[in-house]
């Protein structure tokens, strides 16, 4: 377990003063990385064997939208292994230690090397401590959004300031580019979110935008053949 103190900030929040989406994600994986420096034999094995943990899904539920000048406490806990997959929850709490949001993250460890998926030495897995699952009331099938009602919102390049160091579009930044898309009257409380293919510097993403269905918004950012680089749902119903 490890948990990062933070204290919402300007720049997190929009113009109403209150925590945006977008870095609510952005502070729960600031977490997630910063959770192996309490785990150095897993980030060792990584390191030598170059390779990372890629979240490829991630299921959240927003209870409160913190604001301006609130002291925060993220948490990071991993509460299973499964073959090449890793599984780690990371919570939001507040001064008064009330759950403000929850998160269900699935990970892959993959090589940088050759970009596929690799499995972890058992003896490695035998060092890191697990902590119970944090349960997080959100769905967790395929996002299935509906064909026909997809219609395109323009287009975007990845820009420098999109990159991490992993040398892709950092996760939050799909988030972002989606909340714009978003309509304004919706309020999120839950986000799904399909991680498929990482998109680089210079690419082009096609935002592509389903709000058939009442309460929810489907977004998928796809490549200029139509493959998904990421799918999100986003639902404002009440936490």
């Amino acid at each position: 377990m490890y948990t990062l103190p933070v204290r919402v900030a300007i720049s997190n929040t929009g113009e109403d003063g209150v925590l945006t989406l977008a870095s609510v994600v952005r502070m729960m994986q600031d977490c997630s990385q910063m959770w192996m420096e309490s785990e150095p034999a897993f980030e060792n094995y990584l390191a030598e064997n170059n390779a990372v943990m890629m979240v490829i899904s991630r299921q959240l539920q927003v209870m409160r939208f913190p604001t301006y000048g609130e002291n925060l406490e993220i948490t990071t806990r991993i509460f299973d292994f499964k073959s090449k997959l890793g599984y780690r929850n990371t919570t939001i709490r507040d001064e008064q230690g009330e759950l403000c949001a929850a998160s269900r993250a699935v990970g892959a460890f993959v090589s940088m090397d050759t970009g596929s998926p690799i499995r972890l030495d058992e003896d490695v897995v035998a060092t890191v401590t697990f902590d119970p699952e944090v349960e997080v009331d959100c769905p967790t099938n395929k996002i299935a959004p509906s064909k026909e009602a997809l219609r395109e919102c323009g287009h975007l390049i990845a820009q420098p300031s999109d990159i991490d160091f992993n040398r892709h579009v950092n996760n939050a930044n799909y988030i972002r580019m989606a909340c714009d898309l978003v309509p304004e009257t919706m309020h999120a409380h839950r986000l799904r979110v399909e991680y498929r293919n990482p998109a680089r510097q210079g690419d082009e993403i096609i935002p592509l935008v389903d709000t058939s269905q009442e309460d929810l918004a489907i977004v998928q950012l796809v490549n200029t053949e139509g493959k998904p680089y990421t799918v999100m749902e986003f639902s404002d119903l009440c936490a």
